[in-house]
């Protein structure tokens, strides 16, 4: 039995979800691991990808959706402002307002809409893209 976003919903089964997995397996070549993490802004069951022991992303299965932590590195904030025509406003704004932490962004972004998702993909491979990981 797998962890549930509910009592009654495996999420495994939510689209969204089953998307974006696909697509970081696909693009990183990499494999979920299913842990719980004690994580301050997320506690409880959560799915790591990781690659050569540096942490992708993390999901955190919800109701009628997910949301994801990514980190990003301060220098790629340009970058993104850019395509501000391109990003969903309420990613746009966590971005403007996360506070830096040794040179990042560590952004927990809620997944619930097909936008949001091709956001999230977007703002990985850019990082992909610019910085290798």
């Amino acid at each position: 039995m797998g962890i549930a976003a509910t009592d009654n919903q495996d999420f495994t089964q939510d689209i969204l979800w089953r998307d974006m997995d696909s697509f970081i397996q696909q693009e990183f070549k990499v494999s979920p691991k299913i842990t719980y993490g004690k994580h301050f802004a997320k506690p409880g069951w959560n799915v790591k990808y990781q690659k050569s022991g540096q942490v992708i992303c993390t999901m955190y299965p919800e109701a009628e959706g997910f949301s994801i932590m990514v980190v990003i590195p301060l220098s790629m904030v340009p970058l993104l402002e850019a395509m501000s025509d391109e990003i969903e406003t309420g990613i746009l704004n966590m971005i403007k307002t996360a506070i830096p932490l040794k040179d990042t962004l560590w952004l927990m972004i809620r997944v619930n809409s097909d936008i949001a998702l091709k956001n999230v993909k977007q703002l990985m491979q850019l990082k992909e893209i610019v910085f290798g990981s």
